[in-house]
């Protein structure tokens, strides 16, 4: 099993069709829209060539959700006070394995890369 970064989306909507998420009207469009406008971003678990489970995530900061989208008083003072002053930070929104890979600690092995990936970029 392997983490890789980005993944050509038809192949990610096959994958999430499969699984059963995102059955809404127009989800799997907004989804492509933020993560080809790189709102938001895409690590895909592949096992033998397939996608197995994913995550997606952004950068952000105490001052606003995502670009041009503040956050309000409230959500500013918590964050400050979580993060002991720094600013910026990243905001997990999903992480997904499939359910006949789950228990095999494909799920630490992925929080242990994703720390040192975003820790890598400086956040």
């Amino acid at each position: 099993m392997k983490f890789v970064v980005g993944c050509d989306f038809a192949e990610f909507k096959r994958y999430l069709r499969r699984i059963g998420l995102y059955k809404e009207e127009g989800e799997l469009e907004k989804l492509e829209t933020l993560l080809m406008n790189k709102l938001l971003n895409l690590i895909v678990w592949r096992e033998n060539g397939e996608i197995i489970g994913h995550a997606i995530w952004h950068e952000t900061n105490t001052e606003e959700h995502r670009k041009g989208d503040p956050r309000d008083k409230e959500d500013r003072k918590i964050l400050e006070k979580l993060l002991g002053g720094k600013k910026d930070f990243v905001e997990l929104h999903e992480v997904w394995l499939t359910e006949e890979h789950r228990g095999k600690g494909y799920g630490k092995r992925f929080f242990e890369f994703f720390d040192e990936f975003i820790r890598n970029r400086g956040l």
